[in-house]
């Protein structure tokens, strides 16, 4: 008995703060969504190109 009940104690401890963190994690990236628009990738122009220029 003496050992089953620290063990118990700690190990519930140990779940929760586990939980905490895990709540705490997925609060901080559902805020930071909110917070930080989408960044959409930059459009590529159609028909622009660089002049090749050949080197003799």
């Amino acid at each position: 008995m003496k050992i089953i009940l620290p063990v118990y104690k700690t190990t519930r401890q140990v779940r929760r703060q586990f939980k905490n963190m895990s709540e705490q994690r997925e609060a901080q990236n559902s805020k930071s969504a909110f917070n930080e628009p989408t960044k959409e990738a930059p459009k590529q122009k159609e028909g622009e190109y660089i002049d090749f220029e050949e080197v003799k």
